[in-house]
This record gives structure tokens, sequence and C-alpha cells, in this order.
């Protein structure tokens, strides 16, 4: 693990079976890198799947939930970022 990194996650749409390109902040100490999947939990799902679209970015003013989990799915997906 690392030092507390805020990276920009671009959520799994079902309906569409791709990620969205907008990003939501989150922090994590996972070594994450653009491109990798993971559980990005929200207020309605905590197990929303996302996709690393920036990596070290600035510490934003508000409050931002954590990445723990790499997302271990085998289904393949476009990545629509």
């Amino acid at each position: 693990m690392q030092e507390p990194m805020y990276v920009g996650i671009g959520y799994y749409d079902e309906r569409f079976d791709c990620y969205k390109p907008t990003a939501y902040t989150y922090w994590t100490k996972l070594d994450l890198r653009i491109g990798d999947h993971v559980i990005a939990p929200t207020r309605n799902n905590p197990q929303q799947r996302g996709i690393v679209t920036r990596v070290n970015m600035d510490e934003p003013p508000f409050k931002c939930n954590e990445i723990t989990e790499y997302d271990l799915t085998d289904k393949e997906v476009s990545a629509d970022v």
C-alpha cells in the first residue's frame, strides 16, 4: 500500500454495458493506475463498479469515500473513457 491518493472514477452503467467518463473523486491507499477496475462505493450502491480515469489528484474541499478493493469481475465491458 502507499500513501493516500485522490483518484477520479467513472462508474459502470449496466444499461449500456460501459463505464461512464464522468470522474467522481475518491481517496485510496491502493496503488491504482488509470484503467484499473475498482469497487467505488456510493450511497445507493456499496458495490458500485468503477474504472480509474485520473490519479494523483489534488485533495478536494469535500469529504470523499474510500476505495479499498479492486473489481475482480471477469465480465468484459467497454471503457467509454
